[in-house]
């Protein structure tokens, strides 16, 4: 099968025309330049799929617009402020020269503004020189209209998210992830799902006003901690001494907060880290348990079966096996379905 979205940045930077006095080129050359991260096609495709991946960041204006195309865009403003326009009509330009306002939506955007839109129209992104930097998700499959109705259902447009978030923490693993690691289609149709999942939290937070945007500072401390410093010895009683909190308070409230026990928060974190070195790593089962925080590797390995329903080691055996299935599946494609893409091809 040839792949749809090997040729996905060439159709992305052809859809994007000028806007105000920017040049074009330049635009085009910053993105790639970015290296985006272009993902092949799986047959069949996941219900969630993620057929390229954006982080910008620059001190010069960055001002272009896009043509509509298939699939969605989930954006987040991490530093900067600017807007987001769409044509009501898709078959008109967005200018700055336009003087129709009534002919497309403006959106304001700040720091940490976050929206998940469909690219059926034709959309402008405008960010001035802060620096700025954003980051810009390009998804597809089966499901994905479902949560954008999700999202959809509790706002409208931009919004800007908690200071405890931990969106924009998720955003960048991933990202960094998928620039380090190979990985199949399930390991990332389970952190789309969870991506996405989070951000309809994030919006229904921000239409309720409700519990997540009111967690004591002491809390959120405490998750930072635990995403910084994964690989250190953590309990209940150093955080009660630390944090002059009782611990019973603090697992009770850590949990109301967070979904999870300040334990299990910290081990599913070290866990997702476990993965990533099996895959991207030779390292003996026993050296990854001692990397991510684990002492006891049997206590580990425990764990991590309890969690993925597989030892560690099959695991890496399993994605090993994908990864040669998948390399010599593309070995016996005819030559000119063979992608040249400069960019980065994650399987």
């Amino acid at each position: 099968m040839v792949s749809t979205t090997a040729n996905f940045l060439s159709n992305f930077l052809s859809g994007m025309t000028s806007a105000s006095k920017v040049s074009v080129s330049a635009m085009r050359r910053l993105i790639e330049h970015a290296n985006p991260l272009i993902t092949s096609l799986f047959d069949p495709e996941p219900p969630l799929f993620l057929p390229a991946a954006l982080s910008l960041s620059d001190i010069r204006i960055f001002d272009a617009n896009f043509a509509p195309t298939d699939g969605y865009c989930l954006l987040l403003i991490t530093e900067g402020r600017g807007f987001l326009e769409f044509t009501k009509n898709t078959a008109q330009n967005i200018t700055k020269d336009d003087t129709d306002h009534n002919n497309f939506d403006h959106y304001s955007l700040k720091k940490y503004s976050l929206f998940f839109f469909p690219l059926s129209k034709r959309w402008r992104l405008y960010l001035e020189n802060a620096p700025w930097k954003f980051y810009l998700f390009f998804l597809s499959g089966s499901s994905i209209s479902y949560y954008n109705k999700l999202f959809s259902d509790s706002v409208k447009e931009p919004f800007v998210i908690s200071g405890s978030s931990m969106l924009p923490v998720q955003l960048s693993h991933l990202y960094d992830a998928l620039s380090n690691c190979k990985n199949d289609p399930l390991w990332l149709d389970e952190q789309l799902t969870s991506l996405l999942c989070l951000t309809i939290k994030e919006a229904r937070c921000h239409a309720q006003s409700s519990l997540p945007y009111m967690i004591p500072s002491y809390l959120i401390s405490i998750r930072n901690s635990f995403h910084k410093n994964f690989a250190k010895p953590f309990s209940l009683a150093e955080l009660e001494t630390q944090y002059e909190i009782s611990r019973f308070r603090i697992a009770h409230e850590f949990t109301a907060a967070f979904g999870q026990s300040p334990i299990a928060y910290l081990n599913c974190l070290r866990l997702q880290k476990a993965c990533e070195l099996l895959t991207c790593s030779d390292d003996r089962i026993g050296e990854i348990s001692t990397a991510v925080g684990f002492e006891n590797t049997n206590h580990f390995i425990n764990l991590f079966r309890r969690q993925y329903g597989m030892t560690p080691g099959t695991y890496r055996k399993h994605h090993k096996q994908y990864i040669t299935s998948e390399r010599r599946s593309a070995s016996e494609l005819p030559r000119e379905w063979s992608p040249n893409q400069p960019s980065q091809a994650l399987h």
